[in-house]
């Protein structure tokens, strides 16, 4: 649960930050599930 709020956090922080980069976002996106896969 707690993981699952971190996650939409870090989503709108990545969204507001790289708003007009979209490569940027996806490493980003990939990495972020990657990691959380792993905790």
């Amino acid at each position: 649960m707690i993981i699952k709020i971190m996650r939409e956090l870090l989503l709108q922080l990545i969204k507001r930050r790289f708003p007009h980069n979209l490569s940027i976002k996806e490493k980003w996106l990939t990495n972020l599930q990657i990691v959380l896969a792993g905790i």
